[in-house]
């Protein structure tokens, strides 16, 4: 008799626990969607400004390039769209003027 309302009591508070945590994890889950939507949208917005900076010079610093690579590789990684892949196709047909500051 005991050892059933010892187990009962476990259940129930087991099923509260894991309720909880199930609950936390879809909070969790949401606002990490959303930062990833943010992240997104601001990566693609400088992504885009710096192409249209260059675009009319048809030259590109060697530094600015490889920032701008790395990234579209962090937008791609987070589930980016291809309108910034074709703005990669095009930006790297641009002349690279060569700095002292990438070695």
């Amino acid at each position: 008799m005991i050892t059933n309302i010892i187990t009962y009591i476990i259940t129930t508070i087991l099923g509260l626990i894991i309720g909880v945590l199930v609950q936390k994890i879809k909070v969790y889950s949401k606002k990490q969607k959303k930062k990833d939507t943010a992240d997104l949208i601001l990566l693609k917005s400088n992504l885009t400004n710096t192409y249209y900076a260059y675009e009319k010079l048809k030259e590109i610093p060697d530094y600015v390039l490889q920032g701008w690579l790395d990234e579209y590789e962090v937008y791609t990684s987070l589930g980016g769209n291809t309108y910034v892949t074709v703005l990669k196709e095009k930006i790297v047909k641009f002349k690279v003027v060569h700095t002292d500051i990438l070695l």
